[in-house]
């Protein structure tokens, strides 16, 4: 009774992972927003403040760099999830039977895939921001 249990926290847990990087997918796409962050950032900033277009370009490479070290935070965040995860996936095992453990392979790995696929992304970003200010 208790492995049903731990079963279906589990269960909750991945379905609310895959639903988290699936919204969180939709949301921080940085390939997609390529420069609309930083030009919302700076059109908020200007209205607010009454800011000079001289004081925007000005601006400009603190909102790059502090978003350069955002999307590191966030690769670096995901790190220490894998961890975890991969903990859990381990623990899980011990109570799975064989088809059952052919299928948390088959979901982990179509995790994995999707995770790559958005850290790479990151990656992108944070080497694009890097060179568009190569002073850094």
């Amino acid at each position: 009774m208790k492995w049903k249990a731990l079963l279906a926290v589990i269960g909750v847990f991945l379905v609310g992972l895959v639903c988290g990087a699936l919204v969180g997918r939709s949301y921080l796409r940085p390939d997609k927003f390529k420069d609309r962050y930083d030009r919302s950032h700076v059109r908020a900033l200007s209205k607010e403040l009454g800011l000079s277009e001289e004081q925007r370009k000005q601006i400009d490479p603190s909102l790059r760099d502090a978003r350069r070290e955002l999307f590191g935070l966030r690769l670096e965040s995901y790190d220490k999830a894998d961890r975890i995860i991969l903990r859990l996936q381990d623990q899980i095992r011990l109570h799975l039977k064989q088809e059952q453990t052919v299928r948390l392979d088959t979901m982990m790995k179509k995790y994995h895939s999707q995770r790559d696929r958005y850290r790479a992304r990151l990656q992108r970003r944070i080497k694009s921001l890097s060179e568009s200010n190569p002073s850094r």
